[in-house]
């Protein structure tokens, strides 16, 4: 009677091993593609679109587990516009975030101070003409809009004139415009204290970015390191009237420009510790 019951049981797990290596579980489906697959709409075909997937789940026979997708390829996949992750803390604008041990959380985003504005608007008084060609330049002058932080800080000497940035590696964003002109001009950022054109002589030593621009600067990205605290400022420029651009292309207009709302922003975001 033992004997018989052995060789019930070891038939048993023969069978089951045999067929278990290769079972597959397939819910709302004929076609299962894994060892579990649930087809939520039971739309499949023998090879399912990518519409078809989008309501099933699987588990794969290395373990992956896929919603949206039957093809898997890391332990979790999701295929979906939209997904929620729910801990009652999660809030407008909030991301997700990993502690040491992987555990995420909803936290808000914070740049720790890394990111300054330096804001340059209001009137400039651009009475006159401003050539390229001769070097002439007038600054930009800061005001009350300075917006200062992570170390920045205004010029003893000249005041909001001058910034002064911090060491360290930096993206710097640049827009710029002369309100409701429509000029072409070149906007330049300089290292040094002193604004006056005659330190701009020597380009290569003081001369940090340069960029033409027409009616509207917008976009304009460049990467910078400082290796000391140092002081930078800006210039703008503007085509001599005579040039042939405002011949041939009568939109623009040509200085001189007569009290001008000029409206300037550098932006740094710092890029390490």
């Amino acid at each position: 009677m033992i004997k018989k019951k052995f060789i019930q049981t070891t038939s048993l797990l023969l069978m089951y091993v045999a067929t278990g290596t290769y079972a597959q579980v397939g819910i709302n489906t004929e076609f299962p593609m894994g060892m579990l697959h649930i087809d939520g709409q039971r739309d499949n075909e023998t090879n399912p679109s990518d519409i078809q997937q989008e309501n099933d789940f699987i588990i794969d026979y290395d373990g992956n587990v896929g919603i949206g997708t039957v093809t898997p390829t890391e332990k979790l996949e999701v295929n979906a516009s939209r997904i929620a992750v729910r801990d009652n803390s999660e809030g407008q604008g909030k991301v997700l975030v990993s502690d040491a041990n992987g555990l995420g959380t909803w936290t808000t985003v914070s740049d720790n101070g890394r990111t300054v504005i330096w804001e340059v608007a209001g009137k400039r008084a651009l009475t006159g003409n401003y050539d390229i060609l001769t070097g002439s330049a007038v600054s930009l002058t800061g005001d009350e809009e300075l917006l200062l932080s992570g170390g920045f800080r205004k010029s003893t000497s000249y005041g909001t004139t001058t910034l002064i940035v911090p060491q360290g590696l930096y993206l710097i964003l640049v827009s710029m415009q002369a309100v409701k002109e429509r000029e072409y001009g070149k906007l330049q950022i300089w290292k040094g204290e002193n604004p006056s054109t005659t330190a701009h002589v020597d380009y290569n030593s003081y001369e940090l970015y340069k960029i033409f621009y027409r009616e509207q600067l917008t976009g304009s990205t460049f990467v910078h390191e400082f290796t000391e605290d140092t002081p930078i400022h800006a210039t703008i420029r503007l085509n001599p009237a005579n040039n042939a651009l405002y011949t041939n292309f009568s939109y623009w207009s040509p200085p001189p420009i007569n009290d001008a709302d000029f409206d300037l922003k550098i932006r740094f975001v710092k890029l390490n510790h």
